[in-house]
């Protein structure tokens, strides 16, 4: 397993990696970020009711708590933002992100 380093405003978390799990509602990918020193640091996703007409590997992404999102998955290649697609839930709007499976599981831990 690839560890690597998240930064945010408020920290920097060495060596987190990936906990991959699925929505029990309608099966899509779960991604939470973890480090081994500190827990749970954030959730990438969120479950937002819209998101069940995509294929599985797709889900929000959840800028609203963690606006590094983005960054992350870009610098991890994990997985590319759906050009104009989005959902709303609340105040909040959330991009949707087609996830590569194969590139999460090298940074997928325990």
């Amino acid at each position: 397993m690839k560890t690597f380093n998240v930064q945010t405003s408020y920290a920097t978390y060495p060596d987190c990696h990936l906990v991959v799990d699925a929505y029990q509602n309608n099966g899509h990918i779960a991604l939470e970020i973890w480090s081994d020193e500190e827990g749970p640091i954030t959730n990438l996703t969120v479950n937002i009711a819209g998101v069940e007409s995509m294929p599985e590997n797709v889900s929000c992404v959840d800028t609203n708590n963690f606006p590094e999102a983005l960054a992350i998955i870009r610098q991890l290649k994990i997985g590319k933002p759906l050009e104009g697609k989005f959902l709303r839930s609340g105040w909040c709007i959330y991009p949707m992100v087609e996830f590569n499976l194969d590139s999460i599981r090298k940074y997928a831990g325990k």
